[in-house]
């Protein structure tokens, strides 16, 4: 059966199968799929419990649409392993990408003209007869099928067979971040060499990595050069090398002091090679000038291996953080502990991730576990606001420089909060650096800390803080944190509050400036979660008169709870009496904005869209998903109505759909946007994940199968063609309603959210959440 036959076949009898309502209501099962099998690989157990994906394809990876379309993405599979003082993605060839968000993110070892980001060969000698493999690479040994690659928590394993009695097997070890100590911004680099010949032969291994710093945002003004460039300084040290770059601008005022807010990273870290005492074999450390002021640091090693013997070479490749001393990465490389397998810190990942071992299905089990190193991996630390959080990733971050949004960062939170609270804590008081004393909550970050809405005028981040601090003191009962204080922005004005004090100034917020509308419902700005909710309608026009059902949804769904534990909070000894007039002001509110929900949803089953103004309505007689999520979480939304309204929900949303509810039942077609794309119809695991919890206030068979629609097991069923998706995705994929385009990444912008598909913290994040949210409603 070909592609494009089984995914006709598939679409056909999903829209045939989940026609009647009660298909996830009642037997909470998803339509039937005929397996096959993923031409990228399986998935494992590591010898700590962990899950690991053996990958098994041959690299470069085509990616076809069904009807056999190409499509942009990455050819060169990867995954994520890191801490919060690195991110290092580790490709299917061997190649490996090295970032630091730090400061604003930069790529530390992007290519420079012919050179690799990093490369590694290996020079076997026989007899006197000497041959030269290259192994990583597109044109490498590791991009073969023949290769063993294994990517798991914190490690990724290559095996390599360049002769037939000579392996190699190559091992990157990240340690994670813990509670009490930053991740260490390093791993170490094993290689294991066999000789399984009956003679013995001599070895020259070389493994290189490019110190090549490139901003992930440095866009060159019309008619100028690239605002910043680096010149690069390679420097010798007794058993290792570093290379320090130090950035240069045509223009003096970008040019600016470290702690100043700047809009490019202009002190990257400095990259370094160290030798490990763990090393079997003497290492000699070298460097070679390339293209573009990059220099390619080697770790060259010679040995001699009799029949049978196997040795290991080890060596960290390190991030020297800007104004610092090696010395950390030194102490680092001297407390490794011997290791049998070449792999380190097995027993650390098992421990940050031990929350997942009780989970009883063993499938959901490795999939969390996977999702929860997953954000540990992700997460990164501010040097300008001194917190580590966890980004949204993806093009977002990885690709643009920008750190996105707040609302973001602060439903990720929720999912830590159940297994790494501090991670959730740091990720809250993050979000708080963010905030004017007017209350407002900045959008975006970039580079070092200068801050930007991005031409957004959001009127719901106050809203997701709110769900997001309700539940980090519901599940943590930390009520520390509500003294805890942080900055105002600007932050050189060195003025700050409590996070009390910050939730009432957002509250006010809320309240004064975001403001209702004609209908008595939460006003729209420019712009609610849905960015592009007006598609091809103008947002300057509504500024002043569009009023958002999501918002107000959400306000009846998320500040009930947060009222229920601030009255917790001000029982207990210490509280200050200020919390008292906040839990008032915003029961008032919520009773007022409840009442004109009511109002609203009179004689209907599910909620409006927006009014763009107060004659016009959007989803009026179409179903939108966003709305309808936070009626279902809402308390004081009745029972027999959430029933009625999930009903719909099925019927207009989700008949048809195989990973969760498209965001709209009705794209509109003929716009900026491809119908079943995006915020046109697309589905997002973010509008799925509150669906999720939404149904779990009533119907909990229901709730877990919409939860195993979107987990990546059943991505993989349903695209098993597609590499994105099965273990990580992006914020949104488009809908079986797309056609062609079902299963694979948003196609807008010229492929601009192709460009670095994965690790959207969402897709991580959203399972995690969700199932422990329903395990807490049950």
């Amino acid at each position: 059966m070909s592609n494009q036959d089984m995914h006709v076949t598939r679409r056909s009898a999903l829209i045939g199968a989940a026609a009647g309502a009660s298909v996830v209501a009642a037997s909470g099962v998803t339509a039937a799929v005929k397996a096959v099998a993923s031409p990228f690989g399986e998935w494992a157990t590591d010898d700590v419990g962990l899950p690991t994906y053996r990958f098994t394809a041959a690299v470069p990876v085509a990616t076809k649409t069904p009807a056999g379309k190409p499509y942009p993405l990455e050819a060169d599979p990867f995954f994520l392993i890191g801490n919060d003082g690195l991110s290092l993605f580790t490709y299917a060839s061997g190649h490996f990408l090295l970032m630091s968000g730090e400061r604003g993110w930069v790529r530390l070892n992007s290519p420079a003209g012919d050179t690799e980001s990093n490369g590694a060969t290996l020079t076997v000698t026989r007899g006197g007869a000497r041959k030269t493999y290259k192994l990583l690479g597109d044109d490498g040994l590791c991009a073969t099928a023949a290769a063993t690659r294994e990517f798991g928590c914190g490690s990724a394993r290559y095996r390599m067979t360049p002769e037939t009695k000579v392996t190699v097997e190559r091992t990157l070890s990240v340690a994670p971040s813990s509670a009490t100590d930053h991740g260490a911004p390093a791993f170490v680099v094993t290689i294991r060499i066999t000789n399984a010949d009956t003679t013995p032969i001599e070895i020259d291994y070389v493994e290189t990595v490019l110190s090549h710093p490139t901003l992930t945002l440095n866009r060159a003004p019309v008619g100028g050069t690239v605002p910043v460039r680096f010149v690069n300084t390679a420097t010798a040290l007794p058993g290792g090398i570093v290379c320090d770059p130090k950035a240069t601008s045509d223009d003096p005022l970008v040019m600016t002091a470290p702690d100043a807010p700047n809009r490019y990273n202009l002190y990257p870290p400095s990259l370094a090679l160290l030798a490990s005492p763990r090393s079997q074999v003497p290492l000699q450390f070298e460097q070679r000038e390339v293209a573009d002021g990059g220099i390619e640091l080697a770790a060259r090693a010679r040995v001699s291996l009799a029949p049978g013997a196997s040795k290991d070479i080890v060596f960290i490749t390190a991030l020297k953080p800007h104004g610092e001393t090696l010395d950390a990465a030194k102490r680092f490389a001297d407390a490794l502990p011997a290791s049998r397998t070449g792999a380190y810190f097995r027993t650390d990942w098992a421990r940050a991730l031990a929350t997942f071992a009780k989970v009883p299905d063993p499938k959901l089990r490795a999939e969390l576990a996977w999702d929860g190193h997953a954000l540990l991996a992700m997460a990164t630390y501010s040097g300008y606001h001194g917190k580590t959080f966890i980004p949204q990733g993806m093009t977002y971050d990885y690709h643009m420089d920008l750190t996105a949004a707040p609302r973001d960062h602060l439903q990720h939170s929720m999912a830590a909060a159940y297994y790494a609270p501090h991670l959730a804590k740091s990720t809250l008081l993050y979000t708080l650096c963010k905030m004017t004393y007017q209350g407002e909550i900045k959008y975006t970050d970039f580079g070092n800390g200068e801050t930007s809405n991005s031409a957004w005028n959001t009127s719901d981040q106050q809203l997701y803080l709110f769900q997001a601090m309700g539940e980090y003191l519901r599940i943590t009962r930390d009520w520390s944190i509500l003294a805890d204080k942080t900055a105002y922005l600007p932050k050189e004005a060195k003025f700050g509050g409590t996070t009390l004090e910050k939730l009432e100034r957002a509250f006010i917020y809320l309240r004064d400036e975001v403001s209702t509308g004609a209908h008595g419902l939460i006003r729209l700005m420019n712009s609610d979660w849905s960015d592009m909710v007006y598609v091809d309608t103008s947002v300057l026009k509504y500024f002043h008169t569009a009023e958002s059902q999501m918002n107000t949804g959400m306000a009846m769904a998320v500040i009930p709870n947060l009222i229920e534990q601030l009255t917790a909070y001000s029982k207990t000894a210490g509280a200050p009496v200020e919390v008292a007039r906040l839990i008032k002001a915003m029961q008032l509110y919520v009773d007022r904005i409840a009442a004109a929900m009511t109002r609203d949803m009179e004689g209907r089953v599910f909620a409006k869209r927006i009014y763009l103004d107060a004659n016009t309505a959007m989803g009026d007689d179409t179903m939108h998903l966003e709305p309808q999520s936070f009626l279902l979480q809402a308390p004081g939304f009745p029972l027999e109505r959430k029933r009625a309204l999930w009903k719909a929900m099925q019927d207009k949303l989700i008949a048809g759909e195989v990973l969760g509810p498209r965001q709209r039942e009705k794209p509109v077609v003929g716009g900026g946007m491809e119908p079943g794309t995006s915020e046109n119809g697309g589905f997002w695991y973010a509008l799925s994940g509150q669906t999720v919890i939404g149904v779990a206030t009533f119907d909990r068979t229901a709730a877990l199968a919409l939860l195993d629609r979107m987990t990546f097991r059943n991505f993989a069923r349903h695209y098993p063609s597609y590499w994105v998706g099965q273990w990580t995705a992006p914020d949104t994929i488009n809908a079986e309603f797309c056609g062609d385009l079902a299963g694979l990444p948003r196609p807008d912008n010229d492929g601009l959210w192709s460009k670095f598909a994965g690790y959207c913290a969402h897709a991580h994040a959203w399972p995690i959440y969700g199932y422990y949210r329903i395990r807490d409603l049950a």
